[in-house]
């Protein structure tokens, strides 16, 4: 390549901040030539799959009285306090974190605001959500169940 031996290119490679290392610095290639990477990669698919438990495990929890849902992990049990926007709620959720100094939890809070697709959740209700892709900007949780539906009237 260019009358220059492979040495040449190594002497030649970035230093500094622009250096690539750990990779080590390889020549640019001809157009129109295939790099073995780019075959080996593929895009990962976006087709999210719904965890499912097997018949005979939710049959036999029916009978002992309770019911069984799969595990998401980073699941969070919040109030909804906002139901305004089509397919979108906000659910208040608090959480405690402990203070190793005084040895003593202290209560946060965050609002996070979730993808409901039938809009089954109403204001007060409290529901259980769980991470997914982003729905749009502010939405990355989805709603995994209404745990308990609210009774009291709403004041307007």
């Amino acid at each position: 390549f260019l009358g220059l031996s492979k040495n040449a290119f190594i002497a030649a490679a970035p230093v500094g901040r622009f250096s690539t290392s750990p990779r080590t610095w390889t020549p640019p290639r001809a157009r129109g030539d295939v790099s073995t990477a780019t075959q080996v990669w593929k895009k990962p698919s976006d087709i999210w799959v719904e965890p499912t438990l097997p018949q005979d495990l939710v049959e036999e929890a029916a009978k002992e009285g309770f019911r069984l849902r799969p595990k998401y992990s980073y699941m969070k049990i919040g109030y909804v306090i906002s139901d305004k926007n089509k397919k979108t709620r906000v659910a208040h959720v608090e959480y405690f974190l402990f203070n190793a100094k005084y040895g003593a939890y202290y209560k946060r809070s965050r609002k996070f605001h979730y993808h409901d697709e039938y809009e089954t959740s109403k204001l007060g209700d409290v529901v259980l959500i769980a991470p997914s892709r982003k729905v749009s900007q502010m939405k990355h949780y989805r709603l995994i169940e209404v745990v308990k539906k609210h009774t009291a009237p709403v004041r307007v």
